[in-house]
């Protein structure tokens, strides 16, 4: 039995080939570039905001960066803020009327 390429795999790996000429490279490394300061301002954002919450008495457990949102082309990277249970979402809006000034209007004085 013989084992070839397909047509559409040589036009897979022709295409491979092509992307990797010398404009392919630069635009690769600007991309791969961007990435990771994205990432790099991702992390930043991320652990000055668990050090805020952290201030407000606030933990959220899954706090930290969307791994599935750098799978694009564009650097674009989101902050996973993630689940939490009752009482820490109740410590969490508790401590954003306090920040913001915005009380409930049901709140016992």
């Amino acid at each position: 039995m013989t084992y070839g390429m397909s047509g559409m795999e040589t036009a897979g790996r022709q295409q491979m080939a092509d992307a990797t000429d010398t404009a392919g490279t630069a635009d690769a490394t600007d991309t791969a570039a961007g990435m990771a300061d994205a990432v790099e301002e991702a992390e930043k954002v991320s652990a000055d905001l668990r050090d805020a919450l952290s201030a407000a008495g606030v933990k959220l457990p899954s706090l930290g960066l969307d791994a599935v949102s750098w799978a694009g082309t564009a650097p674009f990277v989101l902050v996973e803020l993630g689940r939490c249970n009752v009482d820490t979402a109740r410590k969490l809006a508790a401590a954003l009327r306090l920040g913001t000034g915005v009380h409930r209007p049901d709140a016992e004085a």
